[in-house]
């Protein structure tokens, strides 16, 4: 799985020194994007030939879908770069057949390209009525029936081919943005969709108005996210999701002052790192594997983290802090004192902290000085709260009762919105009128 950030030319520059190093641009902006990007190359190789993380490369060209005839000029700068997706974007398209028919007609070229087609979910607006619909691609049956065309179409195609590729071109884009327009369902979209979703768009928005902002942001009640990305995550993980995974928080860089482009953008690095490091804990694990694995903690994250790596990664022996644990053995690992852990070279032992309060944890042992620490994050891959966390969140369509129901509705087309007047105000909005007309019945006094 690789993450990265959909971009626009003007912003390469920030989100690379924040670490981003994979790309999503617009098709119209791809010229100016590959020469800034070589620009910063041969900036960065100049002053520091061994410095390869302020290296970005574009990994997704984003084409809308009322331009979809130029896909062979898209698909060829696509080779020319090696990128590997090219997504079609179909937010404000009320025609979404017309796109798959063009596409079906550039089936020969499409064949000829290494490139993976990803078909976004999207919607449109029609004209005066501020209220999104639907445009033939926003569920997973929708999508299905979309890549089922598609995939006739190409196996029609290449039948007399000599050369057949083993998977299709053609693949889902999920933005959860766009989803939550329509109170979908997040997390059922997503095991639906299964091995057909190869592409993720993350970004955040209030339920009613496509905003592109940054995950994490929305929230309702007490601190109770609108959006519960955990649950996505985890639910990535659960389908063995190996594809692409964007930040796509393009209306955020909208909204801000140009002073704070650079803090959020690290911020935005900061979550996309949190995201993709749960998707490489193998990768991870493989670097250490010259160092002896010593797990601290002997808990429901150790257990989490031995039925997931314990057979590939085994600990060398389990550290906890509870003296009559010590002696005990966890899956066949001993746990002892964590004094112990002095009596290895601090260069020949990597400690992986598998508790939930790890900060102070990490500190300890970084005080013994071992400098090689990690934490491992097991409620990624925990599915037992997963019936509770669906009923706090908006897109999972149930607000009958608590916090929700008393932000949130159902309008009479089954969309989520706002409660805009709530009963409980009828009186402070009656006295605010009476006083405005007051005021007002003041001024026409005066003037007389």
């Amino acid at each position: 799985m690789i993450t990265g950030i959909s971009t626009r030319s003007n912003l390469i520059e920030a989100v690379t020194r924040a670490g981003f190093s994979n790309l999503e641009i617009r098709y119209d902006e791809l010229k100016n994007a590959e020469e800034l990007i070589q620009k910063l190359a041969d900036d960065v190789s100049v002053n520091d030939t061994n410095n390869e993380t302020q290296r970005s490369k574009i990994c997704c060209i984003n084409l809308t879908g009322d331009k979809i005839d130029s896909i062979r000029d898209v698909l060829h700068d696509a080779e020319r770069l090696a990128i590997p997706y090219v997504l079609i974007e179909t937010e404000g398209l009320q025609d979404v057949d017309s796109v798959i028919a063009k596409l079906m007609d550039h089936m020969e070229v499409i064949l000829k390209s290494e490139c993976r087609i990803v078909l976004e979910n999207g919607y449109y607006i029609k004209i005066g009525d501020t209220r999104v619909r639907r445009n033939g691609l926003c569920d997973a049956a929708d999508f299905k029936r979309a890549l089922n065309k598609l995939r006739q179409a190409e196996r029609a195609q290449s039948a007399s081919n000599i050369e057949k590729r083993s998977e299709s071109h053609f693949a889902a884009a999920f933005n959860v943005g766009h989803a939550m327009l329509f109170s979908s369902n997040v997390v059922d979209m997503i095991t639906e969709l299964g091995s057909d979703l190869m592409f993720l768009h993350a970004n955040d928005n209030d339920g009613i108005h496509d905003m592109h902002q940054m995950p994490y942001t929305f929230t309702v009640g007490r601190g109770i996210l609108l959006t519960d990305w955990r649950l996505v995550i985890r639910e990535l993980h659960r389908i063995g999701f190996d594809g692409a995974l964007f930040l796509d928080i393009d209306g955020l860089y909208g909204s801000i002052p140009t002073e704070l482009i650079d803090t959020m953008s690290n911020m935005a690095y900061s979550i996309a790192s949190e995201w993709d490091k749960s998707f490489h804990w193998d990768e991870i694990l493989e670097t250490y594997e010259n160092k002896k694995l010593i797990t601290f903690g002997a808990g429901p994250f150790m257990h989490t983290y031995m039925q997931k790596f314990g057979q590939r990664h085994k600990p060398f022996f389990i550290i906890d802090k509870n003296e009559s644990r010590w002696g005990e053995t966890f899956d066949g690992v001993e746990i002892k004192n964590p004094e112990e852990i002095r009596k290895i070279p601090a260069d020949e032992c990597h400690v992986l902290v598998c508790v939930a309060a790890y900060r102070d944890i990490v500190k300890e042992i970084h005080d013994m000085g071992i400098a090689s620490v990690d934490y491992f994050d097991a409620e990624w891959f925990t599915e037992e709260d997963k019936e509770n966390a669906e009923t706090w969140c908006p897109d999972k369509g149930d607000i009958r009762t608590g916090t929700l129901k008393k932000w949130y509705r159902y309008d009479k087309g089954g969309r989520l919105r706002l409660r805009r007047f709530q009963p409980g105000r009828i009186y402070h909005e009656l006295r605010n009128i009476w006083r405005k007309a007051k005021s007002f019945l003041r001024r026409i006094a005066g003037r007389t």
